[in-house]
């Protein structure tokens, strides 16, 4: 079977509660929220980065496994990503129906830290009828 070139989503491309995308991008910085072992022994762990490309830069909520890809400098491909909503802000998140792997290649351009998606505050507003 034949490789397909996909073609990626730019980051700019995000709005608040969508999802289905296919994504590179860059690593630039990240953080540790949660490593905990439960009283199973299973082990939870949550980290949150900025992540993005030269169009714009978004927050994703890394869990388990996508924690130890979640390194400043790396590129990611998301497969299947989507936007939640967290008390009005976007997080990029990857649930069981998606894939956060290492690119092959690396991102070459510098990401848009200036056009952060996640600091944009929404607001659900009912259209009267």
């Amino acid at each position: 079977m034949a490789s397909v070139d996909q073609d990626f989503d730019q980051c700019s491309a995000l709005r608040p509660a969508s999802f289905g995308f296919y994504l590179k991008l860059k690593v630039v910085e990240s953080m540790v929220i949660v490593d905990k072992t439960r009283l199973d022994g299973s082990r939870v762990r949550v980290a949150e980065g900025v992540i993005g490309d030269a169009s714009a830069s978004v927050i994703f909520t890394a869990r388990d496994d996508q924690v130890d890809l979640l390194v400043p400098g790396n590129t990611l491909e998301l497969l299947n990503a989507k936007v939640e909503m967290y008390e009005g802000w976007m997080r990029l998140e990857v649930d069981r129906w998606g894939d956060v792997k290492a690119a092959s290649e690396p991102l070459t351009d510098e990401v848009n830290l200036l056009d952060n998606l996640s600091y944009i505050e929404y607001e659900l507003v009912d259209r009267p009828a």
